[in-house]
């Protein structure tokens, strides 16, 4: 085979047993890592399976792509029921960067499917096809950073490693599967379900080759595809230039910093984020060299918000805790092995808006919530993390904690399925406006997990063009219609200075569900390769005049790799099919429309950037035209079994009809 491994290695490991099954059983038809974990779930995970259940998969998945050098080419994908779902937990995809993807295909598979528990702590090892259940008992209680480097001495300093920290071996519901000091698999909690298992780290060192069916080819579509992502020419692309901060503060002369980041394995592309060595800590005396991104920025200094974001929060700074004090934290939340945006937009957000709004949370946690003091953040991830006093409640994640505590339910931010605000403007990163978060409620009623993070960044950068007119051309050469990005977010005025027109909200929400649907088509394509979501699909050239990508790109590259002739729509089918097993894993779970209309209440609430509400009678009508649109029974949200027919998932749909599930 070509781009593919050739083999999935399984592991029980209840009884110790350890086997290979061919990928040929699932490839080419389910493409690579998403599409053949939702094939294996649909296959083995038994309705209702709790997360912590032995029979519960943690399936740790790469694509044809993986281990070839290219642009995105260094993710990979963890698939399973997760800890972290509300109000019960189910199937989750997560992804995260580094270089263990690459090294699971040099070692000759396409995957690694676990089940079972253990009976001591342990790891898996795996070089080339040296396969062993190890004895953990030595890492047992150590954090990611540690665990990964007695791995290093254990087996050479080329072995890779993905581990869970302490809070995963406490059951933590949104501990982090880690690698390196910040590759994370965020999403669900899956650290918790290695710690459930036992199994504190999977270790790989491989030694084979990956093969690109056309060679040559692969190498032309990959570097045209690095031209067109990478705006940067290459004498800005060394591992150390000058400091650009998105965030303002003062850099001491001893903070070293790499706006590079030690990108993915064998990714040429540069992302966000900086790279900090031998910071001293401020809490404890120690130094911190750790990649720190994304929400975990906020510990070192706020970012710009607006005037409304201002005055909910009382006008403070959320964090803004300095270089040495949050480069120290955001390394402990990677040391713990926790969630950083769960942390701090779920947990943390929570506290701090109960507390600007009267609400004393101080008798239920035992300390005071001074987010400003390092000393908070050490106390409060140090009783998360080992499940300390009121951490072991804290441990559960947001709706449990309210459950339980009876207060300050309207501050929690969270969307549905159990998972914090993300891209959807009412939360740390208020700048998502209106309309282009009519959009990202769809995203979120019709996904199981947060869809910010691996399907609609592309929609979301396509919301901040400075240029209008640029929005507009680019929507329609896209998705053939201006509508996607209407009415445009500067011509609607604030609540408070009118809201939008009726004319404007009509235009809100129309034309959006076949945006959606593309994105999402397009996601499973991405998951399943295994490309880069930062970069695909690669909608938008900032470097042409007239921004055109090339949405393409995929197919160009899984032919070349695998040398199967896929033309983009007939991928596009693919990731068509796979959405739709994914949907029909979560009907045999008990899921309807009305699951899907639960983001409905948090929506309505006004957003941050406009003070704008969802208008639910027009939001329900673009669900219905969604449905339609995807053949799903616009009553239920079920897959018609013409559809599932249409995308050669005829058993799928005898098994939903068998268990009186298919629509009428």
């Amino acid at each position: 085979m070509f781009g593919w491994a050739g083999k999935i290695l399984r592991v029980d490991l209840t009884s110790e047993k350890i086997w290979t099954e061919e990928t040929s059983k699932y490839v080419p038809k389910f493409l690579g890592a998403r599409g053949i974990a939702a094939k294996i779930a649909w296959d083995e995970l038994r309705p209702g399976l709790d997360a912590f259940d032995g029979d519960n998969l943690l399936m740790m998945m790469v694509g044809p792509l993986n281990g070839l050098p290219g642009p995105g080419t260094g993710r990979s994908y963890i698939f399973g029921n997760a800890p972290q779902g509300y109000p019960k937990t189910w199937y989750i995809r997560t992804s995260l960067g580094g270089r263990w993807g690459s090294e699971i295909k040099y070692a000759g598979y396409d995957g690694i499917v676990v089940r079972g528990k253990a009976s001591r702590p342990s790891y898996l090892w795996i070089g080339d096809d040296e396969v062993e259940v190890k004895d953990a008992g030595a890492l047992w209680g150590k954090d990611t950073f540690t665990t990964q480097r007695m791995i290093k001495q254990f087996h050479g300093a080329d072995a890779r490693s993905i581990v869970c920290g302490p809070a995963g071996e406490n059951l933590v519901r949104y501990a982090v599967p880690q690698t390196e000091t910040e590759c994370a698999g965020g999403q669900g909690g899956m650290g918790a379900v290695m710690g459930s298992k036992k199994l504190k780290a999977v270790a790989v060192k491989g030694t084979q080759e990956v093969k690109a069916a056309d060679g040559e080819r692969w190498m032309k579509v990959a570097e045209y595809a690095t031209n067109l992502l990478n705006p940067y020419k290459k004498s800005e692309l060394s591992t150390e230039i000058s400091y650009e901060p998105r965030y303002s503060f003062p850099k001491p002369d001893y903070v070293k910093v790499k706006r590079a980041n030690n990108p993915c394995y064998g990714c040429t592309l540069r992302c966000g984020g900086q790279f900090f060595v031998d910071v001293p800590g401020k809490i404890s005396p120690t130094t911190n060299t750790a990649r720190v991104s994304c929400a975990g920025r906020s510990f070192i200094a706020r970012g710009t918000t607006s005037s409304r974001m201002e005055k909910l929060v009382g006008g403070r700074d959320w964090y803004n805790l300095g270089a040495e004090a949050g480069i120290e934290n955001a390394a402990n939340v990677s040391r713990y092995g926790l969630n950083q945006w769960e942390v701090i937009v779920g947990i943390e957000m929570w506290m701090q808006m109960c507390k600007l709004n009267g609400i004393d949370l101080t008798p239920d946690l035992g300390f005071p919530i001074e987010p400003q003091d390092p000393r908070f953040w050490d106390t409060l991830l140090r009783k998360i993390t080992f499940r300390e006093g009121i951490g072991d409640l804290l441990a559960e994640g947001g709706p449990r904690v309210v459950d339980k505590i009876g207060k300050g339910r309207e501050f929690l931010k969270m969307v549905a399925w159990g998972v914090c605000e993300h891209g959807a403007g009412r939360g740390i990163w208020e700048w998502f406006p209106y309309p282009h978060w009519i959009a990202g409620a769809l995203f979120w009623a019709t996904d199981y997990r947060d869809p910010y993070s691996d399907v609609a960044h592309k929609q979301s950068g396509l919301g901040q063009f400075a240029d209008p007119k640029k929005r507009l051309e680019l929507a329609k050469w896209l998705f053939g219609t201006e509508g996607a990005v209407l009415p445009l977010q500067e011509e609607v005025k604030d609540s408070e200075q009118g809201g939008p027109t009726p004319q404007q909200e009509d235009l809100a929400y129309a034309d959006k569900a076949p945006m959606v649907i593309w994105h999402q088509n397009r996601s499973v394509i991405i998951g399943s390769m295994v490309l880069c979501d930062t970069g695909f699909p690669l909608t938008i050239c900032r470097l042409k005049p007239d921004m055109h990508g090339d949405t393409s790109i995929e197919a160009q590259l899984f032919s070349a790799a695998t040398g199967i002739e896929k033309s983009e729509g007939e991928l596009d089918a693919a990731g068509e099919m796979v959405f739709n097993l994914e949907r029909c894993l979560f009907v045999r779970e008990g899921r309807t429309r009305k699951d899907d209309e639960t983001v409905i209440p948090f929506f309505k609430q006004p957003d941050f950037t406009k003070g704008i509400p969802l208008d639910e009678r027009k939001f329900r009508g673009l669900m219905d035209q969604y449905y339609a649109l995807r053949g799903w029974d616009v009553a239920t949200g079920v897959p018609k079994r013409e559809k599932l027919e249409q995308l050669s998932l005829k058993d799928v749909a005898d098994e939903l009809d068998k268990n009186g599930l298919l629509p009428s």
